[in-house]
């Protein structure tokens, strides 16, 4: 048997190439897949649901304190989670107003898949929350030292 070296690469910050940053891209995209709401009913009401949801997600994000179970860091989850109720609840409830929506339609058709999402959502910001902070190398090594 042929006794071969392994070769040592470095990577220097900055030089990491086109794939990482394709890597982040992809999973940035996967994240704000939610925001992908193309054939909406009532298109004009993502004008007001999304800065909700984003303005509630953003709240959770600046609380000054952790939200760590372990070494597992739920800040993610929850910030999806209410930011994503916030967005879908404001969303049905506007479409149900403006289009004078039955109760029972609002009740069982909307709110389920609002609260549907938001936990699929939630699952996937979470599991998808490692990996791109580990892409993003120095920030999230910089947030780190910055809690404390």
């Amino acid at each position: 048997m042929e006794n071969k070296e392994r070769e040592l690469v470095t990577v220097t910050t900055g030089q990491e190439g086109r794939y990482r940053w394709a890597a982040v891209s992809a999973m940035l995209l996967a994240i704000g897949l939610c925001l992908a709401t193309s054939k909406s009913v009532f298109p004009y009401g993502n004008l007001i649901s999304e800065p909700m949801g984003a303005l509630v997600c953003a709240l959770v994000v600046g609380l000054p304190f952790t939200m760590k179970v372990g070494r597992i860091d739920l800040r993610p989850a929850v910030g999806t989670l209410l930011g994503t109720l916030a967005s879908g609840l404001t969303f049905t409830t506007l479409a149900k107003v403006i289009l004078a929506l039955p109760l029972k339609v609002y009740l069982y058709g909307m709110l389920p898949v609002v609260v549907t999402m938001a936990i699929a959502n939630t699952v996937v910001a979470q599991a998808l929350f490692y990996p791109v902070t580990a892409l993003l190398g120095g920030f999230a090594a910089k947030h780190r030292e910055d809690e404390r």
